[in-house]
């Protein structure tokens, strides 16, 4: 039987989000380093000079400064000094630089796991990146990991070389990941299987967990019933 597990958009989809978020700020990185900064200019220009005792600048006397904010209808508080503006200015490229190089990757994973598959049939396992793996060439399948994080390695030869494919349910769909991951372990003997159980001795390890839950729900339901109707009984008869 053929199942096909596609991939699954809530987990690409933090991707996308993460993307948006860089590129959102580096829209703001951009206005401060073009706009919000140079626009500065003029009133740090004023307010600081070039000191003739040092290399460093000399703030404009306060009342001379109110007057000066005054008529142009500048903020009153003190500027950045011009050097300090063109540092500013340089960092939010910097800022911008580090955004666009996080958010690029994002965005081309969120993009390019759009349609993915996993297939698996009686014979071989296939992806929609145009792997193909036979199960006769596993080699082993390692599932340290699948219980807890849902990733198990297929190691397997291909003309000659060994390679790995990483089977991840948080990918793509899990209930059909795990039905396809069952077919895989099919043909392989126990000793094939590293780290874990085989999938349809977790199926029933699941399923035995699930029906023992509900008996003692059923069972706490049923006592809680018979002290309710203790209660009401001695309430009856006081």
């Amino acid at each position: 039987m053929s199942v096909r597990a596609n991939y699954d958009p809530k987990f690409f989809r933090r991707f996308l989000f993460i993307a948006l978020g860089c590129l959102a700020f580096t829209g703001w990185c951009f206005y401060d380093a073009l706009i919000g900064y140079p626009s500065e200019f003029e009133r740090s220009r004023v307010y600081w000079q070039p000191s003739e005792a040092s290399k460093d600048y000399e703030g404009m006397e306060r009342t001379k400064w109110r007057e000066i904010v005054a008529e142009k209808g500048w903020p009153t508080d003190q500027p950045k000094k011009p050097d300090e503006i063109k540092k500013s200015i340089s960092n939010q490229y910097l800022y911008a630089l580090i955004c666009i190089v996080i958010a690029l990757p994002c965005l081309i994973k969120w993009f390019r796991a759009r349609g993915s598959w996993v297939n698996g049939d009686a014979t071989e396992l296939t992806t929609s990146k145009g792997q193909t793996i036979p199960y006769p060439s596993i080699v082993k399948i390692d599932k340290t990991k699948w219980e807890k994080k849902g990733i198990t390695r297929i190691h397997y030869n291909q003309d000659g070389t060994a390679k790995t494919y990483t089977f991840d349910d948080f990918k793509f769909d899990r209930l059909k990941m795990g039905e396809i991951l069952e077919q895989v372990e099919h043909g392989l003997q126990d000793e094939q299987i590293e780290g874990g159980d085989r999938q349809s001795v977790i199926k029933a390890r699941i399923e035995q967990q699930k029906q023992e839950k509900a008996a003692k729900e059923a069972e706490l339901t049923a006592q809680l019933k018979t002290e309710t109707e203790t209660t009401e009984d001695s309430d009856t008869a006081t």
